[in-house]
C-alpha cells in the first residue's frame, strides 16, 4: 500500500463499492488514501499499547473499515484475525480458542461480544481499539493530517518487517473438522501465495478489478483482499443484487476483470433473470461447487458469457491462498485441476491421513496443515471427488460446535449430532 500511494498510481481505487444512490458513480478509497488513514489510525492503536505479535481480531463485515484495520493490524506487526459479526455464539467460541489481545469492531457489534467478556477479568473498554473510520474526512483532509503528524516522534510512515515464519494471520477455516480453531498462516506463506494467485486467477497486472460477491468470508479473506493490493488492483465489493440488474435504476458497475462466483449467488441470478454481465472479463467459480454442470451452464448462457475465459479453484485463507486451480477455457470451467505452486502438498490414504495413498485417489493434504479434500489422479491432474467429512459447499459442518450451542440452552438437557453416511 505504501508502494502504490507514493507513486504515480497514488489516485488507483484500492476498494470500491456502490454508492448509496444506484445511478451514482461507486464511492472509492484511493491507495494515498487508504495510506493517510492508516497511518493516522495506527498512531492511536500505538497509544492504546499495540506491540508486534499481540493477536487482533477484527469482527466487521467486507468493507472500507475491515480493509482499514487490517492494513494498520499489519502496519504495527499484529498478528491479524478477520471473523464475520455472524452471532454471538459463532463469536464466543472462536474468540475463546482465538484469546485475542486486542478487538476492533463498531459499537453495534459490542452486544454480540457478552458470551466472550464473561469470561475474561479485563474490561471491554481496554480491549476495545478506537474504529476505523474514512468520514467525515475527505481524502485531501485525511493524507494533509497523516503528513502533518508524520513529524511527530511517532515516525508514522514506518511498518512493521516480519520474518518469513513469523505468523503474519490466524484464521478460522471452514475447510476443516474443527472450523472454530484458529490456525497461524506465516508471512511467507501469505506473500507467496499472494503473489502466485494473483497469476492463477489472472490478477496478474495492475489496475485489475476484482470482485467476490457474497463468498464465504471465513475460506477467502483477508487473503483475497491482500493478493488484491500486492497486485496494485481494485476489490470491489458487491452484492448479487448490483449483479441482477434488479435496482432501479441499474447500478453502474466498472468493468471487472476477475469474478469469483458462488453457487449461491449463480442461483440468485438464476432465479431473477439476472441481465448480460458485459462488463465481467473472467471468472472463477469453486471446485466444491462446480459438480452442477446444467446449472452453470444456465447461467453461462442467460448471463452470456459463453466467450469469457472460466476457472475453477479450490481457496483456503487458512492454507494462504489456492490449494488447487483449472487451466481458464472459455464457457465452462475445466473440470481437471492441479496443485498450485509453491504449495507443498501430500496425497493421503482417505482411511489414515497420515500414511500416503496406495492408489491412485487420497486425501489432498498441505504441509503443514489437513485439508478433506478427495482426489482422483487422471491425465496428468486431479479430478474432485468430495469432501471426507460432512460438509456443504466444500464446508465442514461442525458437529461439536452445533453439540455444544444446543446443549447450552437452558431446556435442552444434551444434544448429539449424527453423521448420515
Amino acid at each position: 500500500v505504501g508502494r502504490m500511494a507514493t507513486g504515480p498510481s497514488s489516485g488507483r481505487a484500492a476498494m470500491q463499492w456502490p454508492a448509496a444512490d444506484p445511478a451514482a458513480p461507486p464511492e472509492t478509497i484511493s491507495y494515498a488514501h487508504l495510506h493517510a488513514a492508516v497511518c493516522l489510525l495506527s498512531a492511536a492503536w500505538r497509544k492504546r499499547g499495540t506491540q508486534p505479535g499481540d493477536i487482533l481480531c477484527i469482527i466487521y463485515p467486507m468493507g472500507p473499515e475491515l480493509l482499514l484495520a487490517l492494513c494498520t493490524g499489519l502496519k504495527l506487526g499484529l498478528v491479524v484475525c478477520v471473523l464475520p459479526p455472524l452471532g454471538a455464539d459463532f463469536l464466543s467460541n472462536r474468540l475463546r480458542a482465538l484469546q485475542p489481545a486486542h478487538i476492533v469492531t463498531a459499537k453495534r457489534y459490542h452486544t454480540l461480544l457478552r458470551d466472550w467478556y464473561g469470561d475474561i477479568a479485563a474490561p471491554i473498554a481496554d480491549t476495545i481499539l478506537d474504529e476505523p473510520q474514512l468520514q467525515p474526512r475527505s481524502a485531501a483532509a485525511t493524507i494533509a493530517a497523516a503528513q502533518e503528524a508524520s513529524a511527530s516522534p511517532l515516525n508514522l510512515h514506518s511498518s512493521h518487517s516480519y520474518g518469513a515464519t513469523d505468523a503474519v494471520l490466524c484464521l478460522c477455516s471452514p475447510q476443516r473438522e474443527s472450523a472454530w480453531i484458529p490456525l497461524p498462516v506465516s508471512a511467507s506463506a501469505v506473500y507467496l501465495g499472494a503473489l502466485c494467485d494473483g497469476l492463477l486467477l489472472g490478477v496478474g497486472h495492475r489496475g485489475s478489478v476484482v470482485a467476490a460477491p457474497e463468498i464465504h468470508p471465513l475460506q477467502y479473506q483477508p487473503t483475497l483482499l491482500l493478493l488484491v493490493l500486492l497486485h496494485g488492483g481494485t476489490y470491489l465489493d458487491i452484492q448479487a443484487t448490483h449483479l441482477s440488474g434488479e435496482n432501479s435504476p441499474p447500478v453502474r458497475l466498472p468493468g471487472v476483470d476477475v469474478l469469483l462466483m458462488s453457487a449461491a449467488v449463480r442461483d440468485i441470478l438464476l432465479s431473477r433473470r439476472a441481465r448480460a454481465l458485459r462488463e465481467v472479463q473472467s471468472w472463477v467459480c469453486a471446485l466444491t461447487e462446480s459438480a452442477s454442470s446444467l446449472q452453470w451452464k444456465d447461467w453461462v448462457t442467460q448471463c452470456q458469457l459463453g466467450d469469457v475465459p472460466a476457472a475453477c479453484a479450490h481457496y483456503d485463507a487458512a492454507c494462504g491462498g489456492c490449494l488447487l486451480f483449472s487451466l481458464r477455457g472459455r464457457g465452462l470451467p475445466p473440470l481437471l485441476v492441479y496443485p498450485s505452486p509453491a504449495r507443498p502438498f501430500a496425497l493421503c490414504d482417505p482411511q489414515a491421513e497420515t500414511m500416503a495413498a496406495r492408489g491412485s485417489h487420497g486425501i489432498l493434504r498441505p504441509l503443514p496443515g489437513a485439508c478433506g479434500l478427495l482426489l482422483i489422479e487422471h491425465a496428468g491432474g486431479y479430478v474432485y471427488g468430495g469432501t471426507r467429512w460432512p460438509s456443504r459447499s466444500g464446508h465442514s459442518l461442525s458437529a461439536a460446535e452445533v453439540e455444544q450451542v444446543i446443549g447450552d440452552l437452558p431446556y435442552v438437557a444434551g444434544a448429539a449430532v449424527e453423521d448420515e453416511v
